[in-house]
C-alpha cells in the first residue's frame, strides 16, 4: 500500500486526512493520537488507548527499531489490552513518531470471536486491496464534503433570507418611529397655539373681571390657568422627546464634573431654604454631546432635588465607579425613593410612579435621558428602596477616561 500510495505523491500528512483509522505513535511506542472515525467507531477503548503502549501481533517485533526495519510490512496491533485489533501499515513522520494507518477491519476482539474470525485473517496482505480502499476512502471524503457543501449553501440562503426578513422589519419599525415621531411633533406644535390663546384670555379675565366674580368662579379660573399652564410643560417636554429622534449628536470632549457643577448652580436657585448636602466627585471625561449631557444632568439631578423636597437634609451624592472594564456615572439621593416592582415603567413616556399632586411634572423628563443615553451608545438604569431614596446609573462603556 505505501508504494501505491508513494506514486500518487500523497504524503504522511494527507495520508492522515483522508484515512482515518489512523494512530500516532512515540518511540516508545505508546498512542498519542487517535484517527477520529476510530474515537467515532470505539470512544471508550479509544479513551483508554491514549497513552498506552500497543501491542505488536505481526509481524513480530516489538520495538521502535523492529518496526523502522519493516516498514513495508504489514502490522496487525492490538491496542488498549487487546479490545481493539487494527490491520495496517506504519509511516516513519517528523519527529520520529509513527503513523499507523489502518485498514477497513476495525473490530473489537469479542465480535471476531463471535464471528468465527481467526487472527490470521487479519493479517493478510493485499496492496491492491489496501490502495482501492484507501482511493475509496478519498472518493467518500470527497462526497461527503460535497454534500456538506450542499448543506451550507442551503443554510447560507436561510440565513440569507432570514437577514432580509429581519433587514425590512427594521425598515418598517424605523418607519414607524419617524412616522410616531413626526405625528408628536405635528399634534404637539399645534396644541400650542390653543393652549397659549386659552392661557392668555384667562389672565384676562382674572384681571379685568376677578373682583366681579364668585369665589367659586375664581377657583374655576385658577384651575384654567394652572391647568393650561401644565398641558404647556407637557406639549414642550413632548417636542423635546419627539427633537430626540432626528437631532444630530455632535461628540467632543466633555468634562463631566464641570458640567454637573454648572447644573447643580442652575438648579440651587429654585431651591433656596432648604437643607442640601451635595457630595460632586471627580468625574471623568467623555466624548458627548454636551448640550444633549446637560439635559439629562437637569432632568437627573432636578429629580434627585424634587424628590428629596420632603426631608430635613437632603442628601445627593454624584459620583462614578467601576464596573468591570465600565464607567458608570450615578445620581443618588435620599428622597422617597420608588418600589422596584415598577422599575420597568421609569423611563415609559407619561409614565408617572407619583401622583402630580405629591410631585410636579410630566412624566417625560426620564424618556429624554434615556433616549439621548441610548443615542450616545450608552445605558441607563435605577435601583430604588421605597422611603430610603434611588440612585440612577449611567454605564458609559469603556470609553470614559478616568
Amino acid at each position: 500500500m505505501i508504494a501505491a500510495v508513494a506514486q500518487h505523491g500523497l504524503g504522511a500528512e494527507q495520508l492522515a486526512g483522508v484515512f482515518p483509522f489512523h494512530l500516532v505513535l512515540d518511540r516508545s511506542l505508546r498512542v498519542t493520537q487517535v484517527g477520529p472515525t476510530l474515537a467515532r467507531i470505539c470512544p471508550a477503548v479509544c479513551e483508554g488507548a491514549l497513552g498506552s503502549a500497543v501491542r505488536i501481533r505481526r509481524p513480530v517485533a516489538g520495538t521502535y527499531e523492529q518496526i523502522t526495519a519493516q516498514l513495508h510490512s504489514t502490522f496487525v496491533l492490538e491496542v488498549a489490552e487487546i479490545d481493539l485489533l487494527l490491520k495496517g501499515q506504519m509511516l516513519l513522520v517528523e519527529g520520529g513518531d509513527l503513523l499507523f494507518l489502518g485498514s477497513p477491519w476495525v473490530t473489537e476482539m469479542a465480535q471476531m470471536r463471535r464471528l468465527g474470525l481467526a487472527l490470521n485473517d487479519f493479517a493478510i496482505h493485499d496492496p491492491v486491496v489496501d490502495y482501492l480502499f484507501l482511493l475509496q476512502v478519498q472518493q467518500t471524503a470527497l462526497a461527503d464534503a460535497q454534500k456538506l457543501a450542499v448543506q451550507l449553501d442551503a443554510q447560507r440562503a436561510e440565513l440569507r433570507a432570514a437577514n432580509r426578513g429581519l433587514a425590512e422589519q427594521a425598515a418598517q419599525l424605523e418607519a414607524a418611529n419617524r412616522d410616531l415621531e413626526s405625528f408628536s411633533y405635528s399634534v404637539s406644535h399645534d396644541l400650542r397655539a390653543p393652549l397659549r390663546a386659552m392661557s392668555a384670555f384667562a389672565t384676562m379675565l382674572a384681571e379685568e373681571h376677578g373682583e366681579t366674580l364668585e369665589p367659586e368662579a375664581q377657583h374655576l379660573l385658577r384651575r384654567i390657568r394652572h391647568n393650561a399652564r401644565q398641558m404647556g410643560a407637557l406639549v414642550d417636554d413632548l417636542l423635546a422627546f419627539s427633537r430626540m429622534g432626528r437631532q444630530e449628536i455632535r461628540r467632543r470632549r466633555v468634562d463631566l464634573s464641570t458640567l454637573v457643577r454648572e447644573v447643580f448652580d442652575d438648579l440651587r436657585a429654585e431651591h433656596q431654604g432648604r437643607h442640601l448636602e451635595v457630595e460632586i466627585s471627580e468625574l471623568p471625561a467623555c466624548e458627548g454631546d454636551p448640550s444633549l449631557l446637560r439635559q439629562v444632568l437637569l432632568n437627573l439631578v432636578g429629580n434627585a432635588l424634587k424628590f428629596t423636597r420632603g426631608r430635613d437634609v437632603a442628601r445627593i451624592a454624584i459620583g462614578t465607579r467601576r464596573d468591570g472594564g465600565e464607567t458608570v456615572v450615578f445620581v443618588r439621593d435620599n428622597g422617597v425613593g420608588f418600589s422596584m416592582e415598577y422599575a420597568h415603567k421609569l423611563f415609559g413616556v407619561f409614565q408617572r410612579l407619583h401622583t402630580s399632586e405629591q410631585f410636579e411634572g410630566t412624566g417625560v423628563g426620564l424618556a429624554i435621558v434615556q433616549r439621548i443615553v441610548q443615542r450616545h451608545g450608552w445605558r441607563v438604569w435605577a435601583e430604588s428602596v421605597p422611603g430610603e431614596g434611588a440612585t440612577f446609573f449611567i454605564g458609559m462603556g469603556g470609553e470614559a477616561e478616568g
